[in-house]
């Protein structure tokens, strides 16, 4: 799949392979922990938000679906999401083989650079296409609760808050105070 942006970038998305972690890593953390672009979370968590271990993991796991996006003019890997079967019942992922109508997306990243060219979009649509190849009906996706900027661009997407807050993995790692993740829901 490929297109075109007002940015004249070329992008197309593809299903990550075991190969993409070393590039994938320094994507995922310069987005989510870097001081550049609008996605960063480096006010709101310590560490990195991803190491290569836990990117292979999830690229070579059968119930889970990792997704990247290139510029395709220079070839380049520029971004990821993953896409979990989720049991929107018990709030959790599902790893033992069954799946349900929903998935949760998450590991969305941008490398900074690209940010606010159409890539986030682009590779959003695709996932959600992905999404409804597969079957499923719902998309979920957990937002830190005091992201705003963030809330507002899966807001004009279509995603809705669904009420339920999830605690955060790791809150020795928080920079504040009772931080959670609220849940958002788009119909597919």
């Amino acid at each position: 799949m490929a297109a075109s942006t007002k940015a004249k970038t070329n992008y197309r998305v593809r299903e990550a392979l075991t190969a993409d972690g070393p590039a994938l890593v320094p994507i995922i953390n310069a987005a989510y922990r870097g001081n550049g672009g609008w996605t960063t979370e480096a006010d709101l968590v310590a560490g990195v938000r991803i190491d290569i271990d836990r990117i292979t993991t999830a690229i070579e796991s059968p119930n889970v679906i990792v997704l990247v996006i290139e510029d395709a003019d220079e070839d380049k890997l520029i971004g990821s999401m993953e896409i979990e079967h989720y049991d929107a019942d018990t709030r959790a992922p599902l790893y033992d083989g069954r799946t349900t109508d929903a998935v949760l997306l998450g590991l969305f990243a941008i490398e900074p650079a690209y940010q606010s060219r159409g890539a986030g979009s682009f590779l959003l649509d695709a996932t959600l296409e992905l999404a409804r190849k597969l079957g499923k009906k719902r998309a979920f996706i957990w937002v830190i609760h005091i992201r705003t900027e963030m809330i507002a661009w899966y807001s004009k997407r279509g995603f809705t808050k669904t009420g339920h807050a999830v605690e955060f993995v790791d809150p020795k790692r928080l920079k504040v105070q009772d931080a959670n993740f609220a849940e958002f829901v788009l119909d597919l």
